[in-house]
C-alpha cells in the first residue's frame, strides 16, 4: 500500500501495476486498465490518480502508473476472471462470513437484563443500562441489515457511543461487512 492522492486528501492506495502483477492478468498493463476504467466507470481522482513511475516505457518517457483506492482494488480483483480472480473473490466471501459471525455474537454479547439487575441495585441506573442495551441490539441489527454506506458509517458510529456506555467492546467499522448482494460490496 501506499499513500495517494483521492476525493482531494491523503488517503491509503495501492498501485495499480503492483495489483495488475498480483492477479496475473495476461493482458498488456496500460490497455487492461483502461478497458476496466471505461468499462466499470471508475473516476480519476476519485477511484484513482496518474502518477509517473519509476521505469521508463520503451521510448525512454517513464511510464505512467496509477495509485488506486483499496475499494477500487477489490471491485477490480472480484471482477477478474481467471485463478486469481476466483482466489479473490473466495477470500472476501470467507472475510464476509466471518465478519457477519462477528456482528453477529457482539449483537448477542448484550448481557440479559437479569444479570444487570443483579449487578445494578439503583433503579435509575438500572432503567439507563436496560434502554442502552435495548439501543445497543436495535443498532446492531440495523447495521447488519444496511447496504448504504454513509448510514453503515453513522450506524456503527453510534452503536460504538451506546456499547462505550455500556463497557462493551465494538468492532472497528471495516470489519462490520454490509448485508450480502448489497452495492456496498
Amino acid at each position: 500500500m501506499v499513500t495517494g492522492e483521492l476525493y482531494g486528501e491523503e488517503s491509503q492506495t495501492c498501485r495499480a501495476q503492483d495489483l495488475h502483477s498480483f492477479l496475473k492478468v495476461g493482458r498488456d498493463f496500460s490497455a487492461w486498465f483502461k478497458n476496466r476504467v471505461e468499462k466499470y466507470g471508475f473516476e480519476e481522482g476519485r477511484d484513482y490518480s496518474p502518477v509517473l513511475g519509476n521505469i521508463p516505457d520503451g521510448r525512454g518517457k517513464p511510464r505512467i502508473d496509477y495509485h488506486i483506492s483499496l475499494d477500487m482494488a477489490k471491485e477490480l480483483s472480484m471482477i477478474e476472471n481467471n485463478d486469481m480472480g476466483r482466489q479473490v473473490r473466495r477470500y472476501f466471501i470467507e472475510v464476509e462470513k466471518r465478519a457477519r459471525q462477528l456482528l453477529e455474537d457482539q449483537a448477542n454479547q448484550v448481557q440479559p437484563i437479569e444479570q444487570v439487575k443483579k449487578r445494578i441495585k439503583d433503579t435509575g441506573s438500572f432503567k439507563f443500562m436496560k434502554i442502552l442495551q435495548e439501543q445497543s441490539h436495535k443498532i446492531a441489527k440495523q447495521l447488519s441489515q444496511e447496504s448504504d454506506p454513509v448510514v453503515r458509517y453513522n450506524l456503527h458510529c453510534q452503536l460504538r457511543q451506546v456499547n462505550g456506555a455500556l463497557g462493551i467492546p465494538t468492532l472497528p467499522f471495516a470489519q462490520c461487512a454490509p448485508p450480502a448482494g448489497s452495492l456496498a460490496e
